[in-house]
């Protein structure tokens, strides 16, 4: 049966001389594989529409009682996402959003809030600004794939007034997704002391953003401009909470080993 479906290119893989295989998210059928014949060529028909990160209209052989890799008949470019390829952080922070997927959903389950999420955050990459705002989609990613998921973290306000008014440590545990404060108990020079394992220490500006994104929309995330310090504290938080809770990120890290070609 021949179909069609907005897909989201994921990975692209060579096979052979002249063709592809090409893992993608399709809004009508979730994570499926696709060989896509002679898209190698120099006048492929598929054009540049199945070049990574892309966002394309898929043409393809589906055959439910034979799941598997299908056969791409046709492909047109929605977006290109071409200005992720511009950068090595821009195309490392996608591949990071692509890995996340393969790895952790199931194949030909879609979910169409995904689907929205993932093109959303790709375009907003695509166009960002500057490499801090590419970032900022990362973390708003992951926070909103977390909740899709069916977890949540606990980020609610009242928890943390006292955190203005005395001095303290937040601390985020991986296994339950909370965050806490650690008080001191005595001189101020003293760091908080904490015994419970699987814990991360968290910046006062990596939790400002957790709580400015859970609330903001995707056109809002073109506001923030995290340090790179918050940067790479919140990737080893959802580095460490993905690979506590989803098997397919069990004992990896966010880095990627994405082919492009």
């Amino acid at each position: 049966m021949l179909v069609s479906s907005p897909a989201i290119i994921l990975q692209v893989r060579k096979h052979g001389e002249t063709s592809k295989i090409v893992t993608v998210y399709s809004r009508a059928y979730g994570r499926i594989s696709l060989i896509a014949k002679g898209a190698r060529e120099m006048k492929s028909k598929f054009g540049g529409a199945l070049e990574a990160f892309a966002h394309a209209d898929i043409v393809f052989y589906y055959k439910k009682e034979r799941p598997g890799l299908y056969l791409a008949s046709k492909a047109e470019t929605i977006h290109s996402n071409a200005g992720i390829l511009n950068s090595l952080e821009r195309i490392q922070a996608a591949s990071e959003l692509a890995e996340l997927l393969i790895r952790t959903l199931h194949d030909e389950e879609e979910n169409e809030q995904l689907f929205n999420l993932l093109s959303d955050t790709l375009g907003g990459m695509s166009n960002a600004a500057s490499e801090e705002t590419v970032g900022a989609f990362s973390i708003h990613f992951f926070l909103r794939f977390i909740e899709l998921s069916g977890f949540r973290f606990n980020l609610e306000e009242e928890i943390f007034q006292g955190i203005r008014t005395m001095p303290s440590q937040i601390l985020f545990k991986v296994r339950t997704g909370d965050f806490i404060e650690a008080v001191h108990q005595g001189p101020r020079e003293r760091e908080p002391e904490f015994h419970e394992p699987n814990m991360i220490r968290v910046l006062p500006e990596s939790f400002a953003i957790l709580q400015f994104l859970e609330r903001a929309s995707i056109e809002k995330v073109q506001s923030l401009h995290p340090s790179k310090q918050a940067y790479e504290n919140l990737r080893e938080i959802f580095a460490s909470f993905f690979s506590e809770h989803f098997d397919g990120m069990r004992g990896r890290s966010l880095r990627s080993g994405h082919s492009l070609h």
